[in-house]
């Protein structure tokens, strides 16, 4: 139709490694564009991340949070899934689903389980519910944990945190 036909292909870190001179930077630019670990075994992601069992694997995912009202549907047999459909929109209370999440990530750590958390980029609702979780679960106020999860995850939008 328009002349041109694009393909979009995706590379895991090793493959960037092998195929591509990046620098290790650009690396971590484009990997944390799959997820990010906040803390051991915590990773805050895009749908990317939980649509790519090479990537999964090579993190040992066992637990799967889908903050998404799309969410991928690949893989449901092989992990643990708990799929909160919050939609990307400023009128969402995402509060209400701040008990749900934090119940399914802090028994899945306890399982000793590695724990992706992901919305469709990775930048908003999968990083609200990460903070969310370690305010409750590590009595870190809110601004703090906000600064956490933004050191980890720089890509991550600007909330509107008291102090911030």
């Amino acid at each position: 139709m328009f002349g041109n036909e694009y393909k979009l292909e995706v590379y895991s870190e090793n493959e960037l490694k092998e195929n591509f001179e990046l620098n290790h930077d650009q690396i971590g630019y484009l990997t944390n564009m799959y997820a990010s670990e906040i803390f051991p075994r915590l990773y805050v992601g895009s749908t990317l991340a939980a649509s790519d069992r090479a990537w999964l694997m090579d993190h040992n995912i066992t637990h799967i949070l889908s903050v998404t009202d799309h969410p991928p549907q690949q893989f449901l047999e092989s992990y643990k899934y708990k799929t909160i459909p919050i939609r990307d929109c400023a009128n969402t209370n995402i509060m209400e689903y701040f008990d749900a999440s934090y119940e399914f990530i802090y028994h899945a750590l306890k399982e000793n389980g590695n724990v992706l958390v992901h919305c469709q980029r990775g930048i908003s609702r999968s990083a609200t519910i990460v903070i969310a979780y370690i305010m409750r679960n590590s009595q870190m106020a809110s601004t703090a944990a906000y600064h956490f999860v933004k050191s980890k995850r720089p890509i991550i939008w600007d909330m509107n945190i008291a102090g911030t």
